[in-house]
């Protein structure tokens, strides 16, 4: 009986989700399983732009408060953040680098520790973040 109610559980989640919330599959908090290497190559290759790994603290704001982050990859469109809670598809947030530079974007998926971020405005692919720089001039 358990799994019959998991399973209707899931499947309400996924249809009252738009399909660009849903991350492989799985709707927010649906699983706690990280995707597979398999499963990320295929997500890697429908990308439009390239990640790059970071190991970046942040400070994020949302719902008139704050939590320490970590910044795990970043792209032209978004970021993967680690150890953001109590987030989900829809919200907006401010992601803030310790060099006070501001990312401004809406939660796109969120399975814990994890959570994906869209930008409001994409960077450009020259912008100097990608470089390392983190610092503005």
């Amino acid at each position: 009986m358990r799994t019959v109610v998991k399973l209707a559980f899931k499947a309400l989640l996924e249809s009252s989700l738009p399909r660009r919330c849903r991350f492989l599959g799985h709707a927010h908090g649906a699983s706690s399983r990280p995707p597979s290497a398999s499963a990320e190559q295929h997500l890697s290759e429908r990308r439009a732009f390239a990640r790059q790994k970071t190991r970046w603290d942040a400070v994020l704001y949302v719902h008139g408060r704050f939590q320490n982050i970590l910044i795990h990859n970043i792209s032209c469109s978004g970021m993967k953040l680690k150890n953001a809670f109590g987030l989900v598809p829809g919200d907006v947030v401010s992601v803030e680098l310790l060099s006070h530079r501001t990312f401004e974007g809406t939660v796109m998926w969120s399975v814990a520790p994890y959570t994906g971020v869209e930008f409001t405005e994409f960077l450009a692919e020259d912008d100097p973040i990608f470089t390392g720089n983190r610092w503005p001039s």
